[in-house]
């Protein structure tokens, strides 16, 4: 008996045994995908393909992990053993799965085999035809756009356009990509009026997509239009380094049926100011002082100009600082600066007949500040004289220095009225009244930064504060201002944020597609305040393949932990959804955006921005931050390969102008083991650090008070009164 007793205390001792190491074993087999996901993630494709390979010796039918596998390989450019993957995962559902099927005509897009791609997706569709919820919607959907793309590819133009207006006719009409194919099916077509159409629509939902405008310069250009290719390029050398169309642009520039000037004024908007506006600030104050460099380059750099005309909506004074007044302009009265580089450098200053010459920057001042200061127009660029600059008028005070290739011209306006040419170009002049002022106090804080503290200008040229660019803060002076900025202005007068009292960098951007980067946090509703409404949104949930746990509120937590699918689903989906929980959410592009890009294109800019590298063959994603956005970048050329590891330096090397953010993902598609295109899914509008703009304007709608707007993103600043 007590034998017997023993053998069973053994058995059960062993059976425990068993059980621990199972147990071991499971939580291994848990550690290596937990692993595999956040080596994903943080786009370490090889070290995710090792660890999702581990798991499969242990659990070679899990599917979850086969897909993981399969994504990780596909990173690589494995695309033969990813097939082999799809396929088996397909014929285990017996070809009924959408998702599976999406995944295979997916591979063998970036393979080349269009034929094949169309075959798979022509399945898919009737699966999730009509779908039956809004995952099912957003897949039809984008499976429809690739499905469009596969045809164009492979020459089917006509396929590939019925395809494109059924993604129309389904409200997908705000993707400016789906106008963008529709116009390249055109162009293949020779039905360039049709084409024409279409890239002006795709820009008119998305004007930062500088391929539409280039495609817009060469088909104007192809059918004699060269008013229109000269107006179309102009635009498009405003945003694009491209050496080929500057030399295109001076021949169309002598090919227009108008004068420049005259062809100008009736066909751009920025030239319809044909006298100086007369507008009072109605400031209770103008505050310090600041000297802003004008029509700079969108990196902050001094553009040469090489003449101007200006004028005055009041008496002014034009003079030496050190010398005393060197001539008197009335209102209304065109005064012309010209550069003259010999003998020596100096302006030439004219009045009608009337012609005076220094050597020195002159001092233009108005004797009535509140009237409007100075109206500039005509301005050519030294290096293009043809790409006659938009009407800008200024308040304050204005110098024109000549230096060494031309003259530059600088802006001392106080602080209070030069954000009121700022707020209506940096977050829109009829945003809700509360989000206005949020941007106030954040562009007054910035600008104060950028002069007192930073001094990166002042420090390179001693000449200016701050650039009118997206590098500072853009500014257009007065011809943009509205009633509800300049409201906002006063009402915040003299506020600034700081930290521990002193002035610091204030970090914003137009959009964050969800995801800050800064805090690596989600911009959900739920995480906000106590003090907001709570969410109602259909993404907290939804309980559907594509929906997000609410409880996962963390953006590190949230983009390490999610398998490579969901991770895929992040970007790919993202322009499709409807309902979304966070604060940035908005159907344009801001939030989510597609670019079909051809290689050619990326290659031809590579050269030109990184000539040592020689000729562009490949690029990978190198690494991603714990936010998902792309922090390094390979790109490999015949000569030697670069890694670019910033936000813009990224952004700006991939895409023609450049990505509107560094939280995408790509596509890639060969052709005969080239690369041919790429397509980037992506989030988001800017650099992601500080306050989302969009989320700021949602929360405004809610009538949320701006100091709690500004404490949902700067939790540890504080609202002081600097002056």
């Amino acid at each position: 008996m007590r034998f017997r007793k023993s053998l069973a205390s053994l058995a059960s001792l062993a059976s425990l045994a068993s059980l621990a190491s199972l147990a071991f074993a499971q939580d291994d087999i848990l550690d290596a995908k937990t692993e595999g996901r956040a080596r994903f993630a943080r786009a370490d494709f090889q070290g995710a393909e090792s660890s999702f390979r581990y798991v499969l010796t242990r659990l070679s039918k899990d599917k979850e992990t086969k897909i993981s596998m399969a994504l990780s390989l596909e990173a690589q450019e494995k695309h033969r053993e990813a097939l082999g993957i799809w396929t088996e995962l397909d014929a285990e559902t017996g070809s009924i799965d959408p998702v599976f099927l999406y995944q295979l005509g997916r591979n063998f897009l970036m393979q080349g085999d269009f034929e094949a791609a169309e075959k798979t997706w022509i399945k898919t569709a009737p699966l999730i035809s009509p779908p039956h919820n809004a995952f099912e919607e957003s897949l039809l959907k984008l499976t429809t756009v690739l499905l469009a793309a596969s045809q164009y590819l492979k020459g089917d133009f006509g396929g590939s356009v019925a395809n494109i207006d059924y993604l129309i006719e389904k409200e997908s009409a705000s993707l400016p990509v789906v106008y963008l194919m529709k116009a390249m099916n055109c162009l293949s077509k020779n039905e360039p009026s049709q084409a024409i159409d279409n890239l002006r629509e795709a820009l008119r939902l998305d004007p930062a997509m500088p391929e539409c405008r280039r495609m817009l310069c060469t088909v104007h250009a192809k059918y004699g239009d060269f008013d229109n290719a000269y107006l179309e390029t102009r635009r498009y050398l405003s945003v694009e380094t491209d050496a080929e169309y500057e030399k295109l642009f001076k021949d169309y520039a002598k090919r227009t049926t108008k004068p420049l000037d005259m062809l100008l004024a009736l066909a751009d908007a920025g030239f319809s100011t044909a006298w100086p506006k007369t507008l009072p600030s109605n400031l209770d104050r103008t505050g310090p002082s600041l000297k802003i460099g004008l029509l700079t380059t969108a990196k902050g750099d001094l553009q040469a100009l090489s003449q101007v005309s200006i004028m005055a909506a009041a008496p002014f004074s034009i003079s030496l600082p050190d010398e005393g007044t060197l001539a008197k302009g009335k209102a209304e009265e065109i005064w012309k600066f010209f550069f003259i580089s010999t003998p020596a450098v100096m302006l030439a200053i004219l009045r009608g007949n009337e012609e005076f010459k220094a050597a020195k920057p002159v001092l233009l001042k108005t004797e009535n500040r509140a009237a409007g200061g100075f109206l500039i127009k005509g301005a050519r660029l030294v290096k293009m004289t043809q790409a006659i600059q938009s009407d800008l008028q200024v308040r304050g005070n204005l110098m024109v220095i000549p230096q060494k290739e031309g003259f530059i011209l600088v802006n001392e306006v106080g602080i209070e009225e030069y954000l009121l040419g700022v707020l209506p170009y940096e977050i829109g002049g009829t945003s809700p009244p509360e989000t206005l002022k949020a941007q106030a106090v954040l562009a007054r804080s910035y600008a104060l930064w950028r002069k007192d503290i930073d001094r990166f200008h002042y420090s390179n040229n001693g000449l200016f504060d701050l650039c009118d660019q997206v590098h500072c803060q853009v500014y257009r002076g007065l011809l943009g201002e509205t009633p509800a900025a300049t409201q906002a202005v006063r009402q915040t007068g003299g506020e600034v944020l700081k930290e521990n009292d002193w002035l610091f960098r204030i970090w914003y951007h137009a959009g964050c597609g969800g995801m800050l980067a800064d805090s690596a946090q989600r911009d959900l509703k739920q995480q906000n305040s106590q003090t907001l409404k709570p969410s109602n949104s259909e993404t907290a949930k939804a309980s559907g393949p594509s929906s997000v746990p609410e409880a996962l509120r963390s953006g590190t937590q949230f983009m390490t932990s999610i398998d490579p699918l969901k991770f895929n689903r992040f970007f790919e989906l993202a322009s499709f959804e409807k309902n979304s929980g966070e604060w940035c959410y908005e159907k344009a592009p801001r939030f989510a955006w597609i670019r079909l890009v051809p290689f050619s294109e990326i290659s031809r800019k590579a050269g030109e921005i990184y000539p040592q590298i020689g000729y562009l063959k490949s690029m990978s994603v190198e690494e991603r931050g714990p936010d998902g956005r792309t922090k390094k970048i390979r790109l490999t050329g015949s000569k030697s390969s670069l890694i670019i590891a910033e936000d813009f330096p990224i952004r700006q090397a991939l895409a023609p102008g450049s990505l509107r953010s560094a939280l995408f993902s790509i596509l890639p598609i060969r052709q005969k083991k080239d690369l041919f295109y790429l397509i980037f899914f992506g989030r988001g509008y800017g650099h992601g650090k500080g306050l989302c703009q969009t989320g700021a304007i949602s929360q405004g709608k809610e009538n949320i008070p701006y100091a709690q707007i500004l404490k949902n993103y700067y939790p540890g600043a504080e609202l002081k009164n600097s002056y």
